[in-house]
């Protein structure tokens, strides 16, 4: 029961940094420099990464 909760817990602190990342990654930010843009699409690819391995660990434990 304790992996499940903290499944389900890592989900609910990842959602939205994935969404703010995302929205991040996609505008064009004036106070950013285009050097940066690199690391915000690989923080969203490993972000994404985290989601996926997650959802897949919530299916397998329910």
């Amino acid at each position: 029961m304790l992996i499940r909760t903290n499944i389900l817990t890592f989900r609910n602190i990842i959602f939205p940094q994935r969404k703010l990342l995302k929205t991040l990654e996609i505008k064009d930010m004036d106070f950013l420099i285009e050097a940066l843009e690199v690391y915000f699409s690989d923080l969203v690819d490993h972000i994404e990464k985290i989601w996926d391995t997650l959802e897949n660990c919530k299916e397998l434990i329910e």
